[in-house]
């Protein structure tokens, strides 16, 4: 766990005598709780023992989930940084801090450290948040519990990567392919593929095409001379052709 979890845990437990039962009940909520369970621990966790929390106090909560996960779980991404993970607790807890808006609506918009959160708002929220979260949590309780190794988890949030031989032929870091890994459909998150790179194969578009036709869905990642770095999900496989090709299904990352 990192510094600021492991006191926050402490914080939580040193209300009354820590019993068997008192762990027990923690290990449980954190991996296998109903959703009101997991929202009453989050906000317990993330204000010290209360009732209720600031969306603040939530988004520092679930920075130190992310930070501890990604220091126990990254054996595989070791090549990437690690990246801003207050900017993936913010993506995380984005339906919590604007509700009822899209990411792509609230990109130039400070999020406010003041909300108040009840449980039953943060039972909401997690009701409909990225499976990111939870199995974040899941993952360093049972390590801290038992051990085990968050990267063989069977919900593991960072997929594993073939192909990925050098840093910085990637735009990404670890804490981007863990936001990533929580937007996408489940059936994509356990296993990518490294398939491009203009660091690596050339500034080509004909390279480029010739990597990702027929490779079933795909994440494509931009960076401009600016800095920026943006980009999109293709659910299909790309190909050419006279005709565009695709579904209507959109998914706001």
């Amino acid at each position: 766990m990192s510094p600021l979890l492991l006191n926050l845990v402490l914080t939580h437990l040193s209300n009354t005598p820590i019993t068997f039962n008192r762990l027990a009940t923690l290990l449980v909520h954190a991996v296998r709780g109903s959703v009101d369970e997991q929202a009453a621990l989050v906000v317990s966790l993330a204000s010290g023992g209360g009732k209720s929390a600031t969306s603040g106090q939530v988004v520092a909560y679930v920075e130190a989930v992310a930070t501890s996960y990604l220091d126990a779980a990254a054996q595989k991404w070791t090549k990437l940084p690690k990246g801003q993970t207050k900017q993936l607790a913010v993506g995380l807890c984005h339906d919590l801090l604007f509700p009822g808006r899209h990411t792509k609506e609230t990109l130039l918009t400070a999020a406010s450290e003041a909300l108040a959160v009840s449980e039953m708002e943060a039972s909401k929220w997690l009701s409909a948040a990225p499976v990111g979260l939870l199995s974040m949590q899941a993952a360093i309780f049972e390590r801290l519990f038992f051990g085990t190794d968050p990267s063989a988890a069977k919900d593991r949030l960072l997929p594993l990567c073939k192909g990925l031989k050098e840093g910085n032929a990637s735009i990404l870091d670890q804490a981007a392919v863990a936001f990533l890994a929580s937007a996408v459909p489940s059936d994509f998150r356990k296993e990518w593929r490294f398939l491009f790179s203009s660091v690596i194969h050339g500034e080509s578009f004909s390279k480029m095409l010739g990597s990702v036709i027929w490779q079933g869905p795909t994440i494509l990642v931009i960076r401009d001379t600016s800095g920026h770095v943006f980009g999109g999900f293709a659910v299909e496989n790309w190909n050419t052709g006279p005709k565009f090709v695709g579904n209507r299904e959109i998914i706001y990352i």
